[in-house]
């Protein structure tokens, strides 16, 4: 892959960062009571499936066709 390395450092920093992120919130979700814990994934079912129920209006696509030059 020929991409610059400002690139490949700056994805990677990224990637370490959401995996950090990731660990912090399963170590505050661990040390939760477990009824505060069933609560956070009670809520995050209900929230999944309001997201996959919900149906995403797309912006409407149009195309046009390119301005004929003279001839």
């Amino acid at each position: 892959m020929d991409a610059a390395t400002f690139v490949i450092t700056a994805l990677s920093d990224q990637i370490t960062a959401f995996e950090q992120a990731v660990t912090r919130m399963k170590t505050r979700l661990a040390a939760m009571p477990a009824h505060e814990r069933q609560q956070i994934e009670h809520a995050s079912t209900l929230l999944r499936r309001a997201r996959a129920a919900s149906h995403h209006t797309l912006l409407p696509l149009t195309t046009t066709d390119p301005p004929q030059s003279p001839s």
